[in-house]
């Protein structure tokens, strides 16, 4: 089972959280599609300090990732950060002009762009491949399910999943309104 595999491969990190990441639980979610889908290339817009980019590199050691940070100074700092990592390429720039890079067997995963421009970038990067998913979707799930044919949620992710999530500190007070984390939405 994967989450068996991502709990091992991150091994203390996953005792350890970013603010403003995406939450282990999701990540986790986003690790099966790759997995299920035998993804050779994993995509993410939005690099932000690599947190994310140095997860998927310990889970997928063999799948090359490719990280897209539009400031230069935190495409800076990341890059230093995943320089450890031979699979991730940081670059500077937005992923919606450098589509060359999706192929069929890419997965890819928005983190930034936010809200609309997120989930336009989704459905241009939907032609060009199998997989994507949107993180920070819970205010926009109701627009997902009008423009996408199939969508999937993390918003009421199982409990064992949730578990990989007790490092972190702050818990939204939509938990307690039946939608868990920031909600990483899957479109197809």
């Amino acid at each position: 089972m994967l989450i068996d595999r991502y709990r091992e491969r991150l091994g203390s990190m996953l005792y350890h959280y970013e603010p403003k990441a995406i939450y282990h639980s999701e990540l986790c979610n986003f690790c099966e599609e790759v997995f299920i889908n035998n993804c050779t290339r994993i995509v993410e817009s939005g690099t932000y300090l690599g947190y994310t980019a140095i997860r998927l590199a310990k889970v997928f050691p063999e799948i090359e990732i490719i990280t897209f940070e539009k400031d230069a100074e935190r495409q800076r700092y990341a890059q230093g950060r995943c320089s450890a990592y031979p699979n991730i390429t940081c670059l500077l720039g937005e992923l919606a002009k450098h589509m060359e890079v999706i192929t069929k067997d890419t997965a890819v995963l928005i983190d930034g762009p936010k809200g609309l421009p997120a989930i336009k970038l989704a459905r241009k990067v939907l032609k060009k491949c199998q997989v994507v998913s949107i993180h920070d979707m819970r205010d926009y799930l109701h627009v997902l399910k009008r423009k996408f044919h199939n969508v999937w949620h993390t918003g009421g992710i199982m409990e064992n999943y949730r578990a990989l999530d007790e490092a972190i500190p702050y818990k939204s007070s939509h938990h307690e309104k039946g939608l868990y984390g920031k909600v990483l939405a899957t479109v197809r």
